[in-house]
């Protein structure tokens, strides 16, 4: 006894997995130049006194999640400000982003940001170029 059976539709289904990989490659180069070229931003960004702020940017790439840190204690205060001063100064630079509670009670100091408004920067390019690879999806 033999059994044949026809499937259509495989040298279609192929082809769309080559492309799914080659679109998921460029998306990944696309993830890590947009990655480094923000952390090269923060870092001439960064405010300088003693070069430990800007030397303590850095980028940890894991999955398909980006995280930019810096290793410095005090970067945060100068990222966001602090007290009257730094709620005064606050600006949001990426979507959806929510300002810090600050402690009214004192003067303290404005924001100097340097991380968010490179993320920002950067953001809006590789949302361009995601869009550009929108024929290869489809």
């Amino acid at each position: 006894m033999v059994l044949t059976a026809r499937i259509t539709g495989v040298l279609e289904a192929l082809a769309m997995m080559r492309r799914a990989v080659t679109v998921h490659t460029r998306l990944d180069k696309l993830r890590r130049d947009f990655a480094f070229s923000a952390l090269a931003d923060a870092i001439k960004l960064s405010p300088v006194k003693t070069g430990r702020l800007r030397a303590a940017n850095q980028v940890i790439l894991a999955d398909e999640m980006i995280t930019w840190v810096n290793y410095a204690n005090y970067a945060q205060f100068v990222e966001l400000g602090t007290g009257r001063a730094g709620g005064a100064s606050w600006t949001p630079f990426l979507p959806e982003e929510q300002g810090p509670a600050y402690a009214l009670a004192w003067p303290g100091m404005a924001q100097m940001p340097f991380l968010r408004p490179a993320v920002a920067r950067d953001l809006k390019e590789l949302e361009a170029r995601i869009t550009a690879l929108g024929p290869e999806v489809g």
